[in-house]
């Protein structure tokens, strides 16, 4: 029961909520009609971080307003960056050898090259804010805007059931 309480589980819980409740509500208010993967990304950063602000405020009393932008480049990246991992694991699993290992040496640049990004926008372009204590007030608020998107997420998202008057 503790692991229920961990900091680890409950920000990728906050996180999948955001993916699954939160995101369908920015895509129809966010530009509804416009299709592309620039939107989804925007979304699913936005989403994201909505979702995961009251465990980061509240277990480390900080937040890193930066963190929207460096998701807008790095989970790009990161959708690229696991299909090699996973070719790499399929064909080690199937051929292994001396060939793949040059595949893995890629893989290997690749992902090199995905934590120097990391390191590197986290170091330029953050923007930490650090409270002294937990903001109650800011956590109120932010419970308050997923109430309100679970509120749009049930008018928008399920379909409502029309009634039939019989006369």
């Amino acid at each position: 029961p503790q692991d229920f309480l961990s900091v680890g589980f409950l920000l990728s819980f906050g996180a999948v909520f955001g993916i699954f409740f939160i995101k369908p509500i920015l895509d129809s208010f966010l530009f509804p009609k416009w299709k592309h993967l620039l939107k989804d990304n925007v979304t699913l950063s936005l989403a994201c971080s909505f979702s995961t602000f009251p465990t980061l405020v509240y277990y480390f009393h900080s937040f890193s307003f930066g963190s929207f932008w460096i998701n807008l480049i790095v989970v790009p990246y990161a959708s690229l960056l696991l299909p090699c991992l996973y070719l790499n694991l399929t064909l080690e699993f199937f051929f292994g050898g001396e060939l793949i290992s040059y595949f893995w040496r890629l893989t290997d640049f690749f992902l090199s090259l995905f934590m120097r990004l990391v390191t590197e926008l986290t170091n330029s372009i953050s923007f930490f804010f650090t409270w002294r204590g937990t903001p109650y007030p800011i956590l109120l608020y932010l419970i308050f805007l997923i109430l309100i998107f679970l509120i749009k997420y049930m008018e928008h998202c399920i379909p409502q059931k029309k009634m039939k008057w019989n006369s």
